[in-house]
């Protein structure tokens, strides 16, 4: 029964264990989540936030409600990596970014052929001698500093050779002139929408390369990479130029973390 200074059965107020998520409070230090909602207790809002409030809690799936119970994010299940570096990290696969965080696919130059495929993951091929430069962002409305790519990989789209030999500076194009000269090469980019260009990229950790429907592997996995601000979006930006029709799967395989 509830008695004493429980705030529900058994849980709350100055001599019973924290309240789960739904369960009535009448503070933050009632709830395990450590957060209330008009006399509610809430679920955390990312995996660094239960991290913060359990610090022994283990690698694992939880539930998070990533907008404070706001009207735009339900709660939903999510995996937390609390391990790799400390732990704390929300991991978002293609279709979590797709279903769940709200992802849009933009073209700033439009290529032939655009989609995303039955597995959440977009891509990316124009035909002949043309180019195209896509963005593609969704929203981590509880916010992130910081950010691995696990498991990562690209893939090569469309028959003819795709080229990474370019540097990605700005947001608007993620192809240009080729290091070192020659028609327009491509790079695929990580970043936040909130800065004006990425903050790393396949070309600034592979250098030179390219193949015909090939996988290339993402090198620096599970490196711990900086944003230099909290930010709440996320963009992986990508673009090729040349002769032939060529493109990428900017995601093919892999999850980001973010923290």
């Amino acid at each position: 029964m509830k008695n004493g200074s429980e705030t529900d059965v058994d849980c709350g107020g100055s001599d019973c264990s924290d309240c789960l998520p739904n369960q009535s409070c009448q503070s933050n230090s009632d709830c395990r989540s450590g957060q209330y909602n008009s006399g509610t207790c809430g679920y955390p809002i990312s995996c660094k936030d239960i991290q913060n409030e359990r610090p022994r809690a283990g690698d694992g799936t939880y539930t998070i409600d990533p907008d404070r119970a706001g009207s735009k994010y339900q709660a939903f299940d999510v995996t937390c990596d609390m391990t790799t570096d400390g732990g704390g990290w929300t991991v978002i696969t293609p279709c979590l970014a797709q279903n769940k965080f709200n992802a849009k696919l933009v073209a700033e130059d439009k290529a032939a052929v655009e989609g995303i495929d039955k597995k959440c993951r977009p891509y990316t091929y124009h035909k002949n001698s043309n180019t195209h430069s896509y963005n593609y962002t969704f929203e981590f409305p509880a916010g992130f500093e910081e950010f691995q790519l696990h498991n990562y990989a690209l893939k090569a789209a469309g028959p003819s050779r795709s080229d990474l030999n370019y540097k990605q500076t700005d947001w608007s194009q993620a192809y240009g002139t080729c290091v070192g000269g020659g028609w327009a090469c491509g790079d695929i980019s990580f970043g936040t929408l909130d800065q004006s260009g990425p903050v790393d990229s396949f070309y600034r950790r592979l250098g030179e390369d390219g193949c015909v429907d090939c996988v290339l592997e993402w090198p620096a996995n599970d490196t711990t990479i900086l944003i230099g601000q909290t930010t709440q979006r996320f963009r992986i930006s990508w673009g090729e130029g040349s002769g032939g029709s060529e493109g990428w799967y900017p995601c093919w395989r892999g999850t980001i973390r973010l923290r």
